[in-house]
């Protein structure tokens, strides 16, 4: 009966040893999949630091773009208040040779 029991156990100790190396390569592939994500939050990081960078070049052009549409704007009402000076003056200048 002891021989029995004796071999039962080995066999239960086989079986436990196989659930073990079992257990070790599922760990083995959960750390190739863990760096594997590593990877891909570091790549992330990158494009986010990327895509921040052309966030601020947009910001930058679009601020100058604006201080030349401000200033396209003034030149345009001068532009606006001289030819609407002149259009007067012509039409004075009209009206006075039509008198002679």
């Amino acid at each position: 009966m002891s021989e029995v029991l004796l071999q039962q156990i080995l066999n239960e100790m086989k079986g436990i040893k196989t659930e073990v190396s079992d257990i070790k390569i599922e760990v083995s592939n959960i750390k190739v999949e863990i760096s594997d994500i590593k990877n891909d939050i570091s790549d992330l990081k990158n494009e986010v630091s990327g895509i921040k960078n052309e966030v601020t070049g947009i910001k930058d052009e679009q601020k100058l773009t604006n201080e030349r549409l401000t200033s396209i704007e003034s030149k345009q009402e001068i532009i606006y208040k001289h030819t609407g000076t002149l259009t007067e003056t012509q039409s004075k200048s009209l009206s006075l040779l039509e008198r002679l």
